[in-house]
């Protein structure tokens, strides 16, 4: 049998070549791709389902757009600079992120917060509540549409990042994030 050459690294395929036990690289990556995807599904599903017309936001994605959900009932939208979302997003321990989505082109970061955080954010330099009711125009969880991706996506659990948690990860460092500066 031919070995499957990745990089250089060669792994042959006979259960043989380790004793008894086959290497199935292309299984293992399935796997991933499989897990992934259900992973992408549920927060898709969780993501539509935050808006009035989920089948509107569906529609949108099948389309490769952008998908405007209002912020509001299910969470608000905080915003700051992409380098200083990506620098605190660094600092939050995986199991405390929430859904960050972000624009390189716009230089942007949006955090989805709980609902009631408004008041929460107000003393935190670098980032800004937005208002109730705000579009947050967001492409499906598994992919990047319009230039935006989510650096990290919603997993369908609902998590979102505490106001807190976000503010001592920004630290001292952060710059204020005022409408001139959009």
């Amino acid at each position: 049998m031919e070995p499957l050459t990745t990089m250089d690294v060669s792994i042959p395929r006979t259960p043989e070549a380790h004793g008894g036990i086959a290497l199935g690289i292309g299984s293992i990556r399935g796997s991933t791709r499989r897990l992934l995807a259900e992973d992408a599904e549920a927060g898709d599903a969780w993501l539509a389902d935050c808006s009035a017309r989920p089948d509107l936001v569906r529609d949108a994605w099948s389309l490769e757009a952008l998908a405007p959900i209002r912020s509001g009932a299910h969470w608000l939208v905080a915003e700051s600079r992409l380098v200083a979302g990506m620098e605190a997003l660094s600092r939050i321990r995986e199991e405390r992120r929430g859904p960050v989505l972000v624009d390189t082109t716009l230089d942007r970061a949006w955090w989805l917060m709980p609902p009631d955080s408004g008041r929460a954010l107000d003393c935190i330099r670098g980032i800004r509540a937005e208002p109730w009711g705000m579009p947050l125009h967001c492409p499906p969880t598994g992919r990047q549409a319009c230039g935006r991706i989510w650096l990290h996506r919603p997993d369908g659990s609902g998590r979102l990042t505490a106001p807190a948690i976000l503010a001592a990860a920004l630290g001292p460092v952060g710059t204020p994030l005022t409408e001139a500066s959009r």
